[in-house]
């Protein structure tokens, strides 16, 4: 059996498991996050472990070095350029705390970007489980109540994340990883279930699926509730709730900040949008030639496509032109901004697309304050134009406007970095 507990630190596990290997994982970024494994030798021959992810630094103890060959080959998995270090581990002065087995364990959430606390939670339940667990992982219908849902990944997703993970702690027990519609799955009518694992803000939901299993007549789950440590590196921005998101956050000003902070000019196409419609200059003369004098009358919406189809061409022509200008004066990124660069599918011009969402109420309170429409008006312009969902899908990077300044400054920095690293490749 080998385990890949997360957010513990090596003292802490230990008092849960019996060591006889430790591999590690660092990230080089961050050496201060480990990624520990702990394998537990047994009786039998070694069994052939493949990981789901790849290994980059061994650690073991001085009482394994006549078996340490025999259990590095064991491991596939590992990278090309690992490390293999020997450490003094000892257990004695380690207190030895039981652990309860339970044939069936289950445990739910939504597990979107598998954080510290998700893996906790997995690992505690494969920790109590000897034959299976169930995870049961939210579908769409339980998190659109959540701001900005659209960000969360899609539980196929997730639910393959949750499966990778697991079967890298421990291969040997059976796994059911499933979508479930609302609190209970499948835990509050199967008699096979003998314990749930929750964190704290979760217990409630536990004690709910109890209350159900009580009215069927089925034996109650004995509850397991993991007390989560603050971290102290989680910033006053951060959601301190196992079932966060982690995305970039920005608010309406990373354009200015852009280009004062980072060097980059910017091409605005709204601004180029208005200089075109100018009397004097060819597009001015076609859109009066097709449309008449009176273009910007009520009925001018009808022919809003027309419109979009002589304008749009022209805006991005100009917009490349002053690109490509821009980048003979030396700047090495610019910056092009667009309300309709997903619906005019400008962004197929640019090697990146950066997108700011918004969920759709706010949007549309913030277009009735701005233009002084109607709800029903402005809803209507808001379900005209791409969802959320479907700049995420096309964006390289996403950014929202939940957070203060100084968070904001600290994303975009992180962006800018990876926005670099793909410029010098590119060189």
């Amino acid at each position: 059996m080998y385990c890949r507990p997360f957010g513990l630190s090596i003292g802490a596990l230990l008092v849960s498991l019996l060591v006889s290997f430790i591999i590690v994982m660092v990230d080089k970024n961050q050496t201060s996050n480990l990624d520990v494994r702990l394998i537990i030798r047994p009786d039998e021959p070694v069994k052939k472990i493949k990981t789901n992810h790849p290994i980059d630094l061994v650690l073991y103890d001085n009482e394994l070095a006549s078996d340490i060959d025999r259990l590095k080959q064991s491991v596939e998995s590992v990278k090309s350029g690992y490390q293999l270090q020997k450490q003094d581990i000892s257990l004695e002065n380690i207190p030895q705390e039981p652990v309860k087995k339970y044939g069936y364990v289950a445990l739910g959430g939504t597990f979107d970007r598998l954080h510290n606390g998700h893996k906790i939670l997995l690992t505690q339940a494969a920790l109590r489980s000897s034959k299976h667990v169930t995870v049961g992982v939210t579908d769409v219908n339980m998190i659109k109540s959540k701001k900005l849902w659209e960000l969360i990944e899609p539980v196929e997703k997730r639910i393959k994340a949750v499966k990778d993970f697991l079967t890298d702690i421990n291969p040997d027990l059976e796994y059911i990883v499933l979508p479930i519609q609302d609190l209970y799955g499948p835990t509050k009518d199967d008699p096979r279930f003998e314990m749930i694992v929750v964190s704290e803000e979760t217990r409630r939901g536990a004690d709910k699926i109890n209350e159900k299993r009580q009215q069927s007549g089925l034996p109650l789950l004995d509850t397991y509730v993991i007390g989560l440590a603050a971290d102290n590196r989680q910033t006053n921005e951060e959601e301190e709730k196992v079932s966060s998101t982690c995305t970039l956050h920005v608010k309406h000003y990373i354009s200015s900040y852009c280009s004062r902070a980072k060097g980059a000019a910017i091409v605005n196409c709204d601004f180029i949008a208005h200089d075109l419609y100018k009397p004097g200059l060819p597009l001015n003369h076609t859109l009066a030639e097709t449309f008449g004098k009176n273009i910007i009358q009520e009925n001018g919406e009808n022919k809003l496509q027309q419109l979009n189809d002589l304008l749009w061409p022209a805006v991005i022509e100009e917009a490349q032109r002053r690109a490509q200008a821009l980048g003979r004066e030396g700047y090495r990124v610019v910056v092009m901004e667009a309300a309709v660069m997903v619906r005019a599918k400008w962004y197929t011009q640019c090697h990146q697309l950066w997108s700011v969402i918004i969920p759709p109420e706010e949007a549309i309170k913030r277009l009735q304050q701005r233009n002084g429409l109607t709800e029903e008006e402005a809803r209507q312009r808001i379900e005209s134009q791409p969802s959320n969902l479907e700049q995420i899908e096309l964006a390289n990077i996403v950014f929202s406007p939940y957070w203060s300044y100084e968070f904001t400054q600290i994303q975009i920095d992180r962006a800018w970095q990876h926005l670099e690293e793909l410029l010098d490749r590119r060189k």
